[in-house]
């Protein structure tokens, strides 16, 4: 068995940090803690953002569902108003002729 290269050597001695080490690494921690709380507070405006603007497009889109449902009930009363004043309109016609044709047919 042959031993590590000394590079790959761990010292035996813990490293003993300065005050000054300490400081700075609780700046450090101090300053990711900062930056995780905007992105969550960023990431949780953006969210209630999306959720306003879900709801405001499904309000949106049940208005325009109402108005359409409105608008081909109009468009098959309309269609059925003309289709009763054409049948109307027929049925005038035929007894029109009815008459003119009992006019013309002799008498017994």
């Amino acid at each position: 068995v042959t031993a590590p290269h000394k590079s790959l050597m761990v010292p035996a001695q813990p490293i003993k940090l300065t005050e000054e080490d300490d400081e700075d690494d609780e700046r450090e921690a101090t300053r990711t803690a900062q930056g995780v709380t905007e992105t969550v507070l960023q990431l949780r405006m953006d969210n209630e953002d999306k959720q306003r603007q879900t709801i405001i497009l499904q309000q949106r889109l049940n208005q325009q569902r109402e108005l359409n449902i409105r608008h081909a009930k109009e468009s098959e009363r309309e269609l059925e108003h003309r289709l009763q004043l054409q049948k109307d309109d027929y049925e005038a016609t035929i007894q029109r002729h009815l008459s003119f044709i009992d006019q013309k047919r002799p008498k017994c």
